[in-house]
């Protein structure tokens, strides 16, 4: 790359920089946390309802969503969020301390109706104008790394220490200190939780 194509690069995202670093000082000092965001394309809905607990970081795309009156999102210290990470939550959502989630992952604790227990006439109703509907809340624990394309949906815990494998859908519990993938994702390879030795889970 020339000298000179590096300086039109340069000067063509210096006011993203600066608009980026001007908005994070700001988000900083409101929540008396450090706070580093590409705000290219963020969406924030009902911040008020979005607690973070200490540090935070995300790439471009972010979208937080606390919906409603009881849609609550918190995230712990540490975390940090890669492109175009999406969180959605009409209960409660929480996300550990020391998270690490990769680019375009979902975590979501609802749906558009009812799903396969939908009755016949929330069918005929258009998707975006059925009811919010939740298997229950999302936790997800600490120290644990969600992988690129990652799908959490209601009604999981996921334990601390886990490593969640690209392109896994996670519709279940997953225990502490494993590493999970697959659709829908399951337990591969289980560490002692002493530190010691490992039990691997055989694959067919």
């Amino acid at each position: 790359m020339s000298r000179c194509f590096r300086a039109v690069v340069f000067a063509a995202a210096l006011p993203r920089k600066i608009w980026n670093k001007a908005l994070n000082l700001l988000t900083s000092a409101l929540f008396g946390h450090r706070i580093i965001v590409d705000w290219t394309d963020a969406r924030i809905l009902n911040a008020a309802r979005i607690q973070f607990q200490g540090s935070f970081q995300a790439g471009r795309g972010l979208w937080l969503q606390a919906i409603g009156d009881r849609g609550h999102i918190e995230i712990g210290d540490g975390a940090r969020l890669s492109d175009l990470v999406h969180v959605g939550a009409v209960g409660r959502l929480r996300i550990g301390r020391n998270v690490l989630i990769g680019s375009k992952v979902l975590i979501i604790d609802h749906s558009h109706g009812h799903g396969y227990h939908a009755a016949p006439d929330e069918l005929r109703i258009p998707p975006g104008d059925r009811v919010l509907a939740s298997r229950g809340d999302i936790t997800i624990g600490d120290n644990v790394w969600l992988a690129d394309s990652v799908i959490v949906l209601a009604g999981v815990t996921i334990g601390d220490n886990c490593v969640i494998g690209a392109h896994s859908l996670v519709r279940h519990n997953l225990p502490p200190n494993s590493v999970c993938a697959g659709n829908p994702a399951r337990v591969l390879y289980t560490h002692d939780a002493s530190g010691g030795s490992a039990d691997a889970i055989p694959q067919p």
